[in-house]
């Protein structure tokens, strides 16, 4: 278990300070602080998208409703299974708050509000991959209908922006 862990703290290490190689540029840092504070950058595209989605006239509204609700309960779900296995897991120190590492220089104070969370699984990282998930679901089923035939019979995938993909 203990080489495990350490594996573990070694890619996240690493993928730390690859990351804090472009810490201190103004606009980096600026659009990684307004995408962590505001709420409408972080998760509006996805519930316009999903409310587009739930409102939309069409044949298969109530299909979609139904995967839509589905899509919800899951990702409470997702959440649920991340904080189980967040309370169940050995507790790891987030990298950027850890005091032993050589931190660069920001050019934004950072807020120490996750400093007692463990680093693994990020209940975020779940919420989203659920919506993403979810809402690649529902394009695909909303793709496939804007996809035709060719006039020869065969199948092809060219949608209304021009994008061809021949079957192989």
């Amino acid at each position: 278990m203990n080489v495990l862990l350490h594996a573990i703290r070694t890619v996240d290490l690493s993928i730390y300070h690859f990351l804090s190689g472009v810490a201190g540029n103004w606009i980096l840092d600026r659009l990684a602080s307004q995408e962590e504070t505001n709420n409408l950058f972080k998760g509006g595209i996805f519930f316009a998208m999903y409310w587009y989605l739930w409102f939309r006239i069409d044949r298969d509204r109530e299909r979609s409703r139904r995967a839509i609700i589905t899509i919800v309960i899951g990702t409470i779900l997702a959440i649920i299974v991340a904080r189980t296995i967040a309370c169940i897991a050995p507790f790891r120190l987030r990298p950027i708050y850890d005091p032993t590492l050589a931190h660069p220089s920001y050019s934004i104070p950072l807020t120490a509000n996750f400093e007692n969370w463990s680093a693994f699984p990020s209940d975020t990282a779940a919420y989203f991959f659920a919506l993403a998930f979810g809402l690649a679901y529902l394009l695909a089923a909303l793709l496939s209908r804007l996809c035709c035939t060719r006039r020869d019979g065969s199948a092809c995938l060219e949608c209304t922006w021009g994008f061809t993909m021949d079957p192989i």
